[in-house]
């Protein structure tokens, strides 16, 4: 008797458009859904970030036995398997090391390609969908901004401030890092060649956060769940919100673990603070440090004349190929204006 293939969702964010509120509130609590993070796919996920197509070509057949250990851990046959993570877009929105005299970064459609050779090329499941979640790309540059500036963006004097980054991302690099990342259509359409039309689904996080129950129709149609359940879901304790009150935006908080570490070889040489005790790590990483609050996270009118620049056609492609409202949501002219009743 042969056993059914499970599907696979793959939702690949974009970062901050409420994707740690699906995977905290719907994903890994719903009984009928198998959920994976990217840090549970072991060797996977190094492949999936840091491997080229070439070795992950020559090494197929161990790449496949990896898959098949990590899916043995679901025992339901007919659940869901829903892999969430928005570092498959972030990765090449932020950079971990001196980004100059360029910016090294992952690229989005390499990584979109390598998901399809190491999922849709396994034979281990019957049907790939992918859900992209998209927001506003003015909205987001600020607040991704704030999600990872203690982690990248504090490190580099030449992003040091929010203007300064403006400059260093659309100008000095707008080909290899978040603006090239930000063009939704092009991301899109690779995503649609590779895995099929019908198997690429958009959430808009403007939806979620004005009409939710529209939001909550879309993603339950796609996986099929209980549209009511959904809607729960989502509207529970919205999770890593970031607000923008006063023109503040409270930067990432962050565990002692991630402050010591880029220090400790500076600092100490080889000797480990015995960071290795698995109670003091433990211990270190329960103790978070908030993060300070951003001043002037606003985006300048001849900065919002770039922008608009770069991404009204893309947005208006993408409005009209999709079906999708993101004109009133103020896409594809920035700045935001209110959606007309």
């Amino acid at each position: 008797m042969t056993t059914k293939k499970k599907t696979l969702y793959i939702h690949i964010g974009y970062p901050k458009t409420a994707s740690t509120t699906l995977q905290d509130n719907l994903f890994s609590i719903h009984s009928e859904i198998d959920y994976l993070h990217d840090k549970d796919l072991g060797e996977l996920s190094e492949n999936i970030f840091f491997g080229r197509e070439n070795a992950i070509l020559r090494n197929k057949k161990h790449i496949n036995a990896d898959l098949e250990e990590v899916l043995s851990k679901f025992s339901e046959p007919n659940n869901k398997v829903v892999l969430s993570s928005e570092s498959l877009t972030s990765c090449s929105m932020f950079f971990r090391f001196n980004p100059y005299p360029f910016v090294w970064a992952p690229d989005p459609s390499q990584i979109a390609r390598k998901l399809y050779m190491i999922f849709a090329e396994s034979n281990l499941f019957g049907e790939i969908k992918i859900i992209i979640s998209i927001r506003r790309q003015d909205l987001l540059i600020k607040s991704m901004y704030a999600q990872v500036y203690n982690l990248a963006f504090k490190r580099h004097k030449g992003t040091r401030s929010f203007n300064s980054f403006l400059n260093y991302a659309l100008y000095k690099n707008p080909k290899h890092f978040i603006i090239d990342a930000l063009h939704y259509e092009s991301i899109i359409q690779l995503y649609k060649t590779l895995f099929g039309s019908n198997n690429v689904v958009i959430l808009i996080f403007e939806d979620l956060v004005n009409n939710p129950e529209k939001y909550a129709e879309t993603l339950s149609r796609a996986i099929g769940i209980d549209k009511q359940y959904v809607y729960e879901c989502i509207t529970r304790n919205k999770v890593n919100q970031r607000s923008n009150r006063d023109n503040f935006y409270p930067s990432d908080s962050r565990n002692l673990v991630e402050i010591l570490a880029p220090h400790k070889r500076r600092w100490l040489g080889e000797r480990s603070l015995n960071l290795r005790n698995k109670r003091i790590f433990n211990l270190l990483q329960r103790i978070y440090i908030p993060g300070q609050k951003l001043r002037d996270v606003y985006i300048p009118d001849h900065h919002i004349d770039r922008l608009n620049e770069e991404f009204s056609a893309s947005n208006k492609d993408l409005h009209e190929k999709h079906n999708l409202d993101l004109m009133g949501y103020g896409y594809c002219t920035f700045p935001y204006e209110a959606p007309r009743t």
